[in-house]
C-alpha cells in the first residue's frame, strides 16, 4: 500500500472528462484510518455501491482528503496479474473537480508499480465516465482470470453490470506507463 505521505493532485485543467471543474486546492490521495473505514461502508452503501469494498480483505482503499475531511473514495483488488478498481464515490459536495479522475490514476498507478496488467470494473451507472479515463466496454464473458473468483465479480455486482477494463503496461527505465 501507498503510504500517506505520497500525495497525488489531479490535473487543474479539469480536461479529463470534458466536464468543466473547479480547480481544487490542498486536496491528496491518503490512506483511511480503520475508525474511517466504517464511515465509508455507510457511505458507500448511501451511494449503492458495495460496502465490502470497505472493509474486505485484499482491497487497498485510498480516499481523497479535503482539509479534515474525506472527499471522495476508491480501492483497488490486485488478483494475480489482474487487478479490479472497486468502490469509486465523490462526496455530492466534491463532484465535477477532478478528484474521481484523481484516484483513479492513482489507482491505476499503483496497479502500474505492482506489476498488473490489467485493471478490471464494473459499473450499473458510469460507464461513459470511465471510457473518458481509459477503460473499455467488455463482454462479462471476456473476463479470465482470478478477477472472476473476486467477490465484486461473484457476488456483490448485478450481472447486468458494464464490465470495463483498461490495459497497463510497465514504463520503460522508470517512466510512466504506457496504456493500450
Amino acid at each position: 500500500m501507498i503510504s500517506p505521505s505520497r500525495r497525488a493532485r489531479p490535473s487543474k485543467s479539469g480536461a479529463d472528462s470534458g466536464h468543466a471543474r473547479a480547480p481544487i486546492s490542498g486536496g491528496f490521495v491518503d490512506v483511511p484510518t480503520v475508525h474511517e473505514r466504517e464511515e465509508l461502508r455507510n457511505w458507500l452503501l448511501a451511494e449503492g455501491l458495495p460496502p465490502e469494498s470497505a472493509s474486505e480483505e485484499g482491497v487497498d482503499l485510498f480516499v481523497w482528503r479535503e482539509g479534515d475531511s474525506i472527499a471522495g473514495v476508491a480501492g483497488l483488488e490486485a488478483l494475480g496479474p489482474q487487478g479490479v478498481l472497486r468502490a469509486v464515490a465523490v462526496r455530492r459536495e466534491w463532484r465535477r473537480r477532478g478528484i474521481a479522475a484523481a484516484l483513479v490514476e492513482h489507482i491505476r498507478e499503483t496497479a502500474r508499480q505492482m506489476g498488473l496488467s490489467e485493471l478490471y470494473l464494473l459499473t450499473t451507472t458510469a460507464a461513459e465516465y470511465f471510457a473518458g479515463q481509459g477503460f473499455e466496454r467488455i463482454a462479462r464473458g471476456d473476463v479470465a482470470g482470478p478477477v472472476l473468483e473476486s467477490s465484486e465479480f461473484a457476488t456483490l455486482c448485478p450481472d447486468a453490470a458494464t464490465v470495463m477494463v483498461r490495459l497497463i503496461e510497465a514504463g520503460r527505465h522508470g517512466d510512466a506507463a504506457t496504456e493500450r
